[in-house]
């Protein structure tokens, strides 16, 4: 847990719950997959770039 904590250090609670709805979850089932490293590079992505949301086209 520990580790977790250290790796979203300073991103705000509601961005990571955001994050992980955004993107159907993808984070979480790395993390259940044991692929630690695919999940440290998607939340260095997510800090490097920020929470992206894509539209749906409605207009």
């Amino acid at each position: 847990m520990g580790i977790l904590l250290a790796l979203t250090d300073g991103i705000d609670t509601a961005v990571l719950r955001r994050w992980l709805r955004a993107n159907d979850g993808r984070p979480l089932r790395l993390l259940l997959a044991r692929d630690f490293a695919a999940f440290e590079d998607a939340v260095e992505d997510l800090r490097e770039r920020g929470l992206i949301l894509r539209g749906g086209g409605g207009a």
